[in-house]
């Protein structure tokens, strides 16, 4: 029938299986008018087709009014997901890129810290090798550093001592060279001109003159051979008793005619010692040389020898006698301690006064330094003036004083010991100038 308006009632039925939807239009209720009547036989018919469950009606959607705002979902105050990631992604690049520049700057100066006095040290080792001996380097920078700058400095002044000592030697040569030479010029210049005849007086001087040169010149090839281990050493077992026996029967002569007494005083138990025996008496010769000289007239020098009580290499008494120590003292004005610290050099006078007329070159406690070395024994000199004992030896030299006799009220005692059941010297063996014979 005609209706006002439209709505919709859906309503479901279990009676007979079946259910329907009512559509009512103007108040009228009912299966009235066709519509109806098709709709409901077409739902049915889809019921039982098995096409619509009928637990489960279809929903209609319908127009209508939107919903109130009230029921809108209300935006968040928190920002999206994707800005904060973008935001940290910002901040940890420029945190990033600022702790490499850091990095960087941080690795810069440390390796500046630790290069500039590497630096530092190579222009001076350039420096150094162009000749300039004054270089030094300031100990900084790591500890590594630091001790590689020590070790160079200390090289820089072993060689600048060095280079000194070569010009001194130059000089000191030069100068001792020197002065025979010119006597015998110029006693050939008078004997030229006439003003001096050709006697035996002259000739005399001449022959006093080319000795002292010829003297001086080998004095000179024995310290350089003996510096540079090259020194041949004949070594065979001696006696030295008769060893030192002769030596004061040879300077006799000289300390009679200056009034000084010269004794020998040996112990009763030397043993023989492997020497080589033209080079120890050379040394016995320089130390008692050096002792008349020294003395006044009525004074005493006395040379000794006796077994050291102590291993100069071990300081162990135990090992049994070390070594022979032998000793040549004089009643001399002694040494003092500044000169006691510089006898063994080249040159080296206590008396710079002295020349090689009046007193030698400066080269024989130079040379029995070298000779004893070479036998692998120590030199040192007792002085009461100096109150002290300078070593001039390869050993420690404790153990050479050890057990020695106090150095004398006045003058001064040179000490040199000789190693026992040794057969070559430290340093040296056949093959650098020592050789070994048999035979007493």
């Amino acid at each position: 029938g005609g209706g006002g308006g439209f709505s919709d009632g859906i309503g479901a039925s279990d009676g007979g299986g079946g259910s329907g939807i009512d559509f009512d239009s103007g108040g009228n209720s009912g299966n009235d008018g066709p519509v109806a009547s098709k709709a409901s036989n077409g739902l049915n018919g889809a019921v039982n087709d098995g096409q619509i469950s009928p637990a489960t009606p279809p929903a209609l959607t319908l127009p209508g009014p939107a919903a109130p705002a009230a029921l809108q979902p209300e935006p968040s105050g928190e920002p999206p997901v994707s800005l904060v990631t973008a935001a940290v992604k910002k901040w940890l690049f420029w945190a990033g890129l600022a702790a490499a520049a850091g990095g960087i700057l941080l690795i810069s100066l440390i390796s500046r810290r630790i290069l500039s006095p590497v630096q530092a040290l190579s222009v001076a080792a350039r420096r150094l090798g162009q000749g300039d001996l004054g270089q030094r380097v300031p100990a900084s920078g790591p500890a590594e550093i630091r001790r590689l700058g020590d070790t160079f400095n200390t090289m820089a002044e072993n060689l600048q001592t060095a280079e000194q000592q070569r010009r001194s030697l130059t000089a000191d040569v030069a100068h001792e060279l020197r002065t025979p030479l010119s006597n015998i010029q110029g006693y050939l210049d008078a004997v030229h001109d006439g003003l001096l005849q050709p006697d035996t007086a002259t000739i005399a001087t001449l022959r006093q003159q080319t000795a002292h040169l010829v003297a001086l010149v080998e004095d000179l090839r024995l310290l350089a051979l003996a510096e540079a281990g090259s020194l041949v050493l004949q070594l065979r077992p001696e006696s030295l008793p008769d060893l030192l026996a002769a030596s004061v029967e040879a300077f006799r002569p000289r300390a009679d005619a200056k009034a000084v007494t010269l004794t020998l005083e040996l112990a009763d138990d030397l043993p023989q010692v492997s020497l080589d025996r033209t080079r120890i008496a050379q040394v016995v010769g320089n130390l008692l040389e050096n002792a008349i000289f020294n003395t006044p007239a009525g004074g005493a020098v006395t040379i000794s020898g006796s077994i050291s009580e102590t291993n100069n290499d071990t300081g162990n008494e135990a090992d049994g006698p070390a070594a022979v120590e032998i000793a040549v003292s004089d009643t001399g004005p002694g040494i003092a301690p500044a000169d006691a610290a510089r006898v063994f050099e080249r040159f080296y006078r206590v008396d710079p006064s002295r020349a090689r007329a009046t007193g030698g070159a400066g080269l024989g406690l130079t040379i029995a330094r070298q000779l004893v070395q070479a036998h692998g024994g120590v030199i040192w000199v007792e002085s009461a003036a100096a109150a002290t004992a300078t070593e001039a030896g390869t050993g420690t030299g404790a153990g050479a004083a050890t057990g020695t006799e106090a150095a004398t009220a006045t003058g001064a005692s040179f000490r040199f010991t000789l190693p026992l059941g040794r057969q070559d010297a430290p340093g040296n063996s056949a093959a650098t100038g020592i050789t070994e014979t048999g035979g007493a």
